[in-house]
């Protein structure tokens, strides 16, 4: 109990929806802490269980209003990728981009190398999903980050690529 006082005491993070584009806006800080370390203030490490998980099915019923499937490429499919370096670095990436599907192949790949996409800030591009339950599977393996990509034929086609998981780096394309 004194861990939730401290932390409403310490300030109050509030974030405002609006709609499109949406937009989040910082009310108040906790003067340096990240967001993992305000939970930890709020939601003890032993409550963590306690916490209710989002209903599926509604997360899935929402996807079937906003997304069409399936999202597939038509350029490339789930499979082995042979990792090739460019002969010079590319300067107009801003971060690096993965391209997963919903496949077991991706969403192992996604459960292997998650933490690092994350901490290098790599944008998630799900490229192949059949339907509304195979997105919010995919997107739960990257904690919810990744963007559905309906034209992801021009990526791969721009850098050569027929088979995913990948992921594009200033210096190249690597599995």
């Amino acid at each position: 109990m004194g861990n939730i006082k401290r932390a409403f005491l310490t300030g109050i993070i509030g974030i405002f929806l609006t709609s499109t584009p949406i937009h989040a806006e910082v009310i108040g800080d906790f003067g340096g802490i990240d967001s993992l370390g305000i939970l930890s203030i709020i939601i003890p490490k032993e409550k963590e269980d306690e916490i209710p998980t989002p209903d599926m099915r509604k997360i899935e019923k929402q996807f079937d209003k906003m997304y069409k499937f399936p999202i597939k490429p038509s350029s490339a499919k789930s499979g082995t990728h042979r990792s090739v370096d460019f002969k010079e670095p590319l300067t107009n990436l801003i971060s690096p981009i993965a391209l997963v599907g919903s496949d077991s192949r991706s969403l192992l790949w996604l459960k292997s190398h998650g933490k690092n996409l994350l901490s290098m800030g790599a944008i998630v591009m799900i490229v192949q999903a059949n339907n509304s339950k195979e997105l919010a599977k995919t997107l739960a393996a990257y904690k919810g980050q990744g963007i559905p990509a309906y034209s992801s034929d021009k990526i791969f086609n721009m850098y050569a690529i027929s088979r995913y998981p990948v992921l594009i780096t200033a210096d190249g394309v690597y599995q």
